[in-house]
């Protein structure tokens, strides 16, 4: 069969907020396109939070592969303004390297927050529970 995107855009979760689960290893380009999905898409609200869950991830990511995850997505910057960005790691030590790209992306006009735990990143989101329905609920631990 086809393939599953390692990187999955989930916008139509019934809730105010969009997803993007990330699974396998995380490239660059994917990351850049997943970006370019939410935020080109007509439908796209700047202030809607988003998630980016990469506790299915491998993020053995360097620091110029971060780089230009940040560099690559200033121009959907406009795109982005006024809403928050959480990103959910699995294991502390992936939490450096989602700092390292919060730090990078420090001009982006979003907040940028790194969590541990699905609960703490819902909560800054201003997600009600996530639903049992939600594709979130399936990997949660």
């Amino acid at each position: 069969g086809i393939s599953q995107m390692p990187i999955q855009t989930i916008t139509d979760t019934g809730e105010s907020y969009a997803i993007q689960k990330v699974s396998e290893s995380v490239v660059v380009d994917e990351v850049l396109e997943a970006q370019r999905t939410l935020y080109l898409h007509p439908d796209h609200n700047p202030s809607r939070p988003v998630l980016w869950d990469t506790r299915g991830a491998d993020v053995a990511t360097g620091f110029n592969e971060i780089f230009s995850m940040v560099e690559g997505s200033t121009g959907l910057w406009p795109k982005m303004a006024g809403g928050r960005s959480a990103i959910l790691v699995s294991e502390a030590r992936h939490a450096g390297q989602a700092r390292l790209y919060k730090k990078l992306a420090e001009a982006m006009p979003r907040e940028l927050k790194v969590f541990t735990s699905l609960n703490d990143a819902s909560n800054w989101l201003n997600f009600d529970q996530v639903p049992v329905s939600s594709p979130l609920a399936s990997s949660a631990s």
